[in-house]
């Protein structure tokens, strides 16, 4: 009895090692391949997550700056210096004007002026009209000048005269010894002015502008930083030329980063220097365009 149970039992040994060899193949064969299609599922999905959290992350952590940055200083990261920064047309009238103002040429720049004609209220009369130019004038005289802004003062009308003396005299009072966060204390052609004229339309600038140009002076008393004195000239189309039109002059101590590096503003805000453009109110928004005139200097 026992040999016949002996035979059984090795017969069934032999039967279950026969079935646990396709079930072992299988088994390892699957982990082999599946470990393949797993892994390589598992690592794309993670570096797919990696790069798209890294891709969207990115743009987020980015875009408040950008977007700080065009608030703060609208247009003035992206105005580059140009020597030419409006309408190609004007260009050689603007060099030719600063070459004019830089080297105290002040009958050069008044023979690019185009005058007004004023009529005159009487000899006498209130700051902000046609004086001083129509001091001593008759009721009904008419005379002819200029329109002049003083930064910190009163806006008046001057002669052919005073603009020839006032150019001249403001070229001969920048030292160039001197110097401030913006350069040395040389006249220099800064930028143009154009009211209503976006930092992207630079091009569109032709009709009426302002030329900003600037120095510095020795301040009145010892141990005081010097004076940023300013010179601005008017532009106006004239036909198919330009002519200078009206001016300003003066110190200025608020506005400088956008009078002297360029940028954009709306003229109601206080630190859009306004006095520095000339021509008809009513804009908006004032860009001022950085000009690259260092082949001008004198």
């Amino acid at each position: 009895m026992r040999p016949i149970l002996t035979e059984m039992r090795v017969r069934l040994m032999s039967l279950l090692v026969l079935l646990a060899i396709p079930l072992v193949a299988v088994g390892c064969s699957g982990g082999d391949d599946g470990g393949g299609v797993d892994i390589a599922p598992a690592s794309s999905a993670s570096a797919t997550s990696t790069v798209q959290a890294t891709g969207v992350a990115t743009p987020r952590a980015t875009a408040t700056p950008s977007a700080t940055a065009s608030a703060s200083a609208t247009a003035t990261a992206t105005l580059v210096a140009s020597a030419c920064p409006i309408a190609a047309e004007a260009c050689s009238f603007i060099n030719r004007m600063a070459q004019s103002v830089i080297a105290g040429n002040s009958q050069a720049v008044v023979s690019s002026s185009k005058s007004t004609f004023y009529t005159c209220p009487g000899p006498n009369g209130q700051p902000g009209g046609p004086f001083p130019l129509c001091d001593g004038a008759r009721t009904g005289e008419v005379r002819a000048g200029f329109a002049l802004r003083r930064i910190g003062g009163d806006a008046g009308s001057v002669s052919e005269t005073d603009i020839v003396r006032l150019v001249a005299e403001w070229s001969a009072r920048t030292e160039p010894g001197l110097s401030d966060e913006y350069g040395d204390g040389d006249a220099h052609a800064f930028t143009v002015a154009c009211p209503g004229i976006q930092p992207n339309e630079a091009r569109s600038c032709r009709e009426r502008f302002s030329l900003v140009f600037s120095g510095l002076s020795p301040a009145s008393s010892a141990g005081q930083a010097p004076l940023r004195t300013m010179l601005v000239v008017d532009v106006q189309r004239d036909g198919d030329d330009y002519r200078a039109v009206g001016f300003a002059t003066g110190v200025l101590d608020t506005g400088l980063k956008l009078a002297l590096r360029g940028g954009s503003g709306a003229a109601s805000s206080q630190s859009v220097p306004t006095v520095l453009v000339g021509g008809p109110a009513g804009w908006s928004l004032v860009t001022f365009f950085p000009w690259d005139a260092s082949a001008l200097q004198r």
